[in-house]
């Protein structure tokens, strides 16, 4: 078993120091992350602002010991390996964030659907977990570019026809693909809805799909 100054080392020396990974085990991995950052949001700073802090530490035994997640150190692990990495200072920038209720609306979404891979009932259109997450990244995109033009949030509206129009909007401003997978992916689950999921910090989760999308 490699320590964590074993991995950095191994990252600044340019060797994938996570090894390869299983596609199981990125899922797996991510699901930790995910829910140890929902627990932390309830009362606690996220893990962005602290990666290295002894008090993530101090806050993951208390979550393993609470909850009996057996993977979170490994999980932190390999979330502080990718954040040595050039991509982590991306993700880290400030940046303007989605509408809050759009963010909100879209973390369960996807939350929803990648449990619905999980069960073997995998919506259409979202069969694997990377087209979950491409999808959730693309509508928060919407959202921020929505935020810089003074137009609604996306949630509210997914009826109204003016959210589709402003998507053509969007798709010929940054020409790219339409909007049409990517909303059903909010279509589908606001015909499905049922109850509120836990709420993981946005820094948290861009950081945690970045490194989700490192293994595809």
């Amino acid at each position: 078993m490699r320590s964590s100054n074993d991995i950095k080392r191994a990252a600044i020396a340019g060797e994938p120091a996570a090894g390869r990974l299983k596609p199981q085990s990125v899922a797996s991995i991510a699901g930790s992350i995910r829910r140890f950052s929902c627990w932390l949001s309830e009362k606690k700073q996220g893990i962005v602002v602290r990666p290295h802090d002894a008090s993530l530490n101090e806050d993951a035994k208390l979550y393993k010991l609470k909850c009996g997640d057996r993977k979170i150190f490994d999980g932190l692990t390999h979330l502080r390996n990718f954040m040595l990495g050039t991509r982590a200072l991306e993700v880290l920038r400030p940046q303007l964030a989605p509408y809050s209720e759009d963010a909100a609306l879209i973390q369960k979404a996807a939350e929803a659907a990648r449990a619905g891979i999980a069960s073997g009932t995998p919506w259409q259109g979202f069969e694997k977990p990377y087209s979950v997450s491409r999808a959730a990244t693309m509508l928060r995109k919407f959202s921020k570019w929505l935020q810089t033009q003074h137009m609604s949030a996306i949630a509210g509206r997914l009826d109204d026809h003016s959210l589709q129009e402003d998507g053509k909007e969007f798709r010929r401003v940054r020409n790219s693909h339409s909007l049409r997978i990517e909303l059903k992916l909010l279509w589908t689950y606001n015909s499905l809805r049922g109850s509120p999921a836990a709420t993981i910090s946005e820094n948290d989760l861009d950081l945690l799909e970045s490194w989700s999308r490192r293994w595809k």
